[in-house]
């Protein structure tokens, strides 16, 4: 009997498609999900330590996701994630293609053409090598697993839900009464906060919550400071029109292995580099270098805090505009950071002391540390020509501010009728400098402290809401007077930056020389 030989041929042919068939699914499951263990080392001393994980996008991607999963052995262990396009180059100091970080308080992020994690930029999908950045905030030792998975085409189910949930919050707060401003000369002291965060980053505010609240607590200005990301400058431009009465501006806390900086005045999607290497003084300086090239200004933020990564390694805090001093509510840490900044004026420098909520969350909500405060407590009030973001800086950086328990409150300085706040006199050696101060809305029983050169030199009870004196100095060298406001128990509620003097020493003649 002769076999059929186009049944064979079929029979091969049914064998080759169903191959073919197996493994073009079997090419789709692989090019759909990427599965990746990596093993992440401490980098060496005077290294940063971030890694990038590399990853093909392939043609017609629409969305891609991104979870990670490693050892947290109760909090010893932080792997920080963020993400790199097509653009970046692979190199640790290219700054082209972030498309956005969340540290390490998201397992699982997305990101699509219309919208992404908050933290994360939207837009195009474009095929190519991607990178996955993982930065090691604290390892219990020297290496770890880190489990990666990304997905295309395919949202996460819990990024998805969180972005859902975040976006459906609503925040709704009582305008408070308008509480008029304090003016010196020409300059109007403007009320506002510099710390303050959102989804975008670890809080859990809305960019328009944030408004709101500042809204309700009258005050001028916010500036929100989402760790390490842009994501939120494109809100802030949208509530902004809401608000047109409290100027936004933009603004990123730099949260580096060795401590944070605040970044202000930003433009529009404008981001400095968070990739630096831990105690190394140089560090910092690069930060604010780069951030005086982006038009902002830079400060320390609560550099004597205690926790992981936010304890200052950067070397002397003379490096920036500023330093916070008052970070949320007043303790012993901010104490410290007080001296820290009294050290550094003792010096003559003229760095300025600031105060910021660094809020989080509303203030109704629970939190083991006390980041629920409302926007404004405390609050900062900056001299500035204009209410603008190129006035509100410029008074920032010559130390025309105060910070006070909250926005109602007010407090001046002037030496010699002429200088206020942040100024600096000259004065003949042996001449009396007058220094007349006022304070404003503090309690009764509340204590003024006249600091000169460190020193409390008088100290004041404060018997009315409307409090004010004389103090005069016999100018006999250099040296600078500041107010600070206090409870009974010695809590902060207000504080001013110095009013420096310049004392021109007499003449030495031979005479005295001799003598």
């Amino acid at each position: 009997m002769l076999r059929d030989p186009f049944r064979t041929f079929r029979f091969f042919l049914l064998l080759t498609l169903l191959f073919v068939f197996a493994s073009c699914a079997q090419k789709a499951k692989e090019s759909n999900v990427i599965e990746e263990t990596v093993t992440l080392k401490m980098a060496d001393a005077g290294k940063p330590n971030y890694h990038y994980v590399p990853f093909d996008v392939p043609a017609g991607v629409k969305s891609l996701s991104i979870s990670y999963k490693y050892e947290k052995n109760k909090g010893k262990n932080k792997v920080e994630l963020g993400v790199f396009d097509n653009s970046f180059s692979g190199d640790g100091k290219d700054k082209t293609g972030f498309r956005g970080w969340s540290g390490d308080v998201r397992e699982s992020v997305f990101l699509a053409e219309d919208s992404a994690t908050h933290g994360y930029i939207p837009g195009k999908i474009s095929p190519g090598k991607w990178y996955v950045i993982l930065g090691l905030a604290t390892l219990e030792k020297q290496s770890i697993d880190v489990a990666l998975k990304i997905s295309f085409n395919k949202i996460d189910e819990m990024a998805k839900q969180q972005f859902d949930e975040e976006n459906k919050r609503e925040f709704s707060f009582k305008k408070a009464e308008k509480t008029d401003r304090l003016k010196t000369g020409e300059l109007t002291w403007y009320a506002g906060d510099l710390h303050a965060h959102t989804f975008h980053s670890d809080g859990r505010w809305s960019v328009k919550g944030i408004f709101e609240s500042a809204n309700s607590n009258n005050l001028d200005f916010v500036s929100i400071t989402d760790h390490n990301t842009f994501s939120h400058h494109a809100d802030i431009e949208i509530v902004q029109k809401e608000f047109p009465e409290i100027l936004g501006l933009r603004g990123e806390e730099v949260t580096t292995h060795g401590g944070h900086i605040n970044v202000w005045g930003l433009g529009k999607n404008d981001w400095v580099d968070f990739r630096v290497v831990a105690n190394v003084d140089q560090s910092a300086s690069d930060i604010a270098a780069e951030a005086h090239k982006l038009g902002a200004l830079a400060s320390t933020n609560h550099p004597t805090m205690d926790c992981g990564g936010c304890n200052w390694t950067f070397g002397d805090l003379k490096k920036l505009a500023a330093v916070e001093v008052w970070n949320g509510k007043w303790d012993e840490q901010d104490e410290s950071a007080l001296v820290e900044w009294e050290k550094l004026l003792m010096r003559g420098l003229k760095i300025t002391g600031i105060g910021s909520s660094d809020t989080h969350q509303r203030p109704e909500e629970p939190a083991d540390y006390p980041v629920n405060l409302p926007i404004g407590a405390p609050a900062i009030f900056v001299a500035a020509e204009e209410k603008s973001r190129e006035s509100l800086l410029d008074g920032v950086g010559k130390g025309k501010v105060f910070v006070a328990d909250n926005s109602r409150l007010g407090m001046m300085l002037t030496a010699n009728e002429t200088a206020s706040i942040g100024d600096t006199i000259d004065s003949e050696w042996g001449k009396i400098i007058e220094f007349k101060y006022s304070l404003k809305g503090f309690e009764n029983g509340s204590k003024l402290w006249l600091i000169a050169n460190g020193q409390i030199a008088k100290e004041f009870l404060i018997y009315d809401e409307n409090y004010e004196g004389k103090y005069n100095i016999y100018a006999k060298q250099d040296g600078y007077v500041r107010l600070e406001v206090r409870t009974p128990d010695k809590r902060m509620l207000g504080f001013s930056n110095p009013i420096f003097f310049k004392v021109k020493q007499p003449e030495q003649t031979p005479e005295s020389d001799s003598k």
